[in-house]
């Protein structure tokens, strides 16, 4: 992720899905913190040890971030067709898939 993209995601959270700094760690790092966890499988103790925080301030960084990026990712991933109306095509002619769609 580009330094823009990055920017452009924290502003976001900030602004319009409740992802506020603390005292002592701003959206930035609260983000790269999450993203450093969840790239690379970090534990909560490699994290500590990168970014210089308690292993109780990551925990709750990490699920502040989440609690944003849930409230972010129901804005952003909208199906096509809000209604179902129809099955797609990916769906439709893979026997794999479809056994789970047809009506009994």
């Amino acid at each position: 992720m580009d330094s823009t993209t990055l920017l452009s995601l924290c502003n976001d959270l900030e602004m319009h899905h409740g992802l506020k700094p603390s005292r002592k760690i701003n959206v930035i790092e609260k983000v790269t913190m999450f993203l450093f966890t969840i790239a690379v499988g970090a534990s909560n103790k490699q994290v500590h040890e990168r970014f210089q925080h308690s292993g109780e301030t990551i925990s709750r960084c990490f699920k502040e971030v989440f609690k944003s990026l849930c409230l972010f990712a129901v804005k952003v991933i909208k199906p096509v067709d809000p209604q179902f109306r129809s099955t797609p095509r990916e769906i439709a002619m893979n026997p794999r898939y479809m056994s789970h769609f047809k009506v009994r």
